[in-house]
């Protein structure tokens, strides 16, 4: 009887006694399907290694050996006595060592306004570095508040010039204008400390001069004479004015009276003229006049009724 085998399956042709074998992964797709989620972005290369530190210069290194073993032999061949010799070279080393220890220095100066920043400069390479001092910078920012504030001299002048411009004003007005000068003191640039606190004549007057020297206060006193002087001035010439106006209206008034008086005198006829004719002074005396009868119009024309 036979037995059917699973395992065997039918191919044309013939049977197998194992099935196909699966395609091997080595025969996969090379290309990613579409929505893979692989990035194909570009990968940035490593990061260099970084120089290795500089060496301080010795005088056995490579670039200063030479100089060295110059400076040994010259210190060996300055003295017959090797004692003599050997200290020479030692010589020699130590300051070519120190030598070297002050290339290696930086030399620092200091500039900027002020003198603020430390400037480092590198002997070897000339290359320079700055710093800002914070210590160099606050005296810097001292000096100039020190600078900006006004000494007394100045705050004086300025108290006096506020308080003479306050006197200049009519008396009624001045208490008014130092209280706004105390409230807007800022304004003005006044330094009002110590000041009293309502207007008084004599400080005014005493504080107004304060900020002027000798010379300067001769200066406003004649100054202030000759305003006076200009003053009375001015009254005087004011008063000669009104003298002259008063004179002229007098005269003018004398000349309106010659003219009335020579016009009065114009308007009367003579006595000769004035015979045979009437004066009628109503209309019933003109009316009462006979025709071709002379009489005195009131314009003091003479004319003849009709």
């Amino acid at each position: 009887m036979n037995t059917y085998n699973s395992n065997i399956s039918p191919l044309a042709g013939g049977w197998l006694s194992e099935p196909p074998k699966p395609r091997s992964s080595a025969f996969a797709p090379l290309v990613e399907p579409f929505g893979s989620s692989q990035s194909y972005a570009p990968v940035d290369p490593p990061p260099l290694p970084q120089p290795p530190p500089t060496k301080k210069p010795t005088p056995w290194d490579k670039a200063h050996i030479s100089e060295t073993l110059a400076g040994i032999g010259a210190g060996f061949l300055s003295s017959q006595n090797f004692g003599d010799g050997l200290g020479a070279a030692a010589q020699s080393i130590a300051g070519r060592q120190r030598q070297l220890r002050e290339e290696e220095r930086p030399d620092i100066s200091y500039g900027g306004p002020g003198d603020q920043f430390e400037i480092t400069t590198d002997r070897r390479t000339g290359a320079k570095s700055y710093r800002e001092v914070p210590e160099f910078r606050a005296a810097v920012d001292r000096n100039a508040t020190l600078k900006a504030q006004p000494d007394f001299k100045t705050i004086a002048d300025m108290r006096s010039r506020a308080l003479a411009a306050v006197a200049q004003m009519p008396l009624e007005q001045r208490p008014a204008a130092y209280r706004s000068l105390l409230a807007h003191a800022r304004a003005y640039g006044v330094d009002i400390t110590g000041m009293p606190a309502e207007w008084d004549e004599t400080y005014g007057a005493l504080g107004g001069a304060m900020g002027l020297n000798v010379n300067q206060a001769h200066t406003q006193a004649r100054q202030d004479d000759l305003a006076e002087s200009l003053k009375d001035h001015r009254k005087v010439q004011e008063a000669h004015s009104a003298a002259r106006v008063e004179q002229g209206a007098a005269r003018v008034a004398q000349g309106a009276a010659r003219v009335a008086q020579g016009a009065s005198r114009l308007r009367t006829p003579p006595a000769s003229v004035s015979r045979g004719v009437s004066t009628p002074k109503s209309k019933a005396q003109f009316d009462a006049l006979p025709s071709g009868a002379k009489f005195m119009a009131p314009d003091g024309s003479i004319r003849i009724k009709p």
